[in-house]
């Protein structure tokens, strides 16, 4: 049985306009469908891995992690396609579910609290940045934590050790 080749797309940096221009591109794909196995899928189903580098990782660590979502939802798939259609209205209306929420608010308080962070606790700067303001989180003892928490909680038991 001849294995498929795995196919991965790169998502390259630039801060937040590299976020929005990345998200956009996955978007692109998840509004694109083609045959995947005999069925009809978005494009993005077909990526076997995701890669991101500085602002590029907003979009691959929120559609990654995102939970009590869809795919559709978090890429906001049905969303403005027309360029001429963007508003200052319109982008106040962006579904809280869909990623390009968090790119049309201000990063100053994600920013301030990372420093905050810094200062006190001595979190690494640039994660609490993207884990925060990607709103990523995971699971510990039975509670949502946000990322930004467990890596907190990482540093200092590895400082312990």
């Amino acid at each position: 049985v001849e294995e498929k080749p795995k196919i991965g797309l790169a998502l390259a940096g630039g801060s937040i306009t590299a976020a929005n221009i990345c998200g956009s591109t996955m978007r692109g794909f998840q509004q694109q469908r083609i045959m995947i196995d005999g069925e009809e899928r978005p494009a993005m189903d077909a990526f076997d891995y995701t890669s991101g580098l500085s602002g590029g990782n907003f979009p691959n660590l929120m559609y990654a992690f995102a939970t009590d979502t869809t795919s559709d939802e978090i890429l906001d798939a049905d969303g403005i396609n027309d360029p001429t259609q963007i508003t200052a209205e319109a982008l106040r209306e962006v579904p809280e579910k869909s990623m390009f929420a968090q790119f049309t608010k201000t990063i100053i308080p994600t920013v301030l609290r990372a420093m905050a962070g810094s200062f006190v606790f001595g979190w690494e700067f640039w994660p609490q940045v993207v884990y925060c303001k990607c709103g990523v989180s995971i699971t510990i003892l039975g509670q949502q934590a946000p990322l930004c928490f467990y890596s907190c909680i990482q540093s200092q038991t590895t400082k312990m050790s």
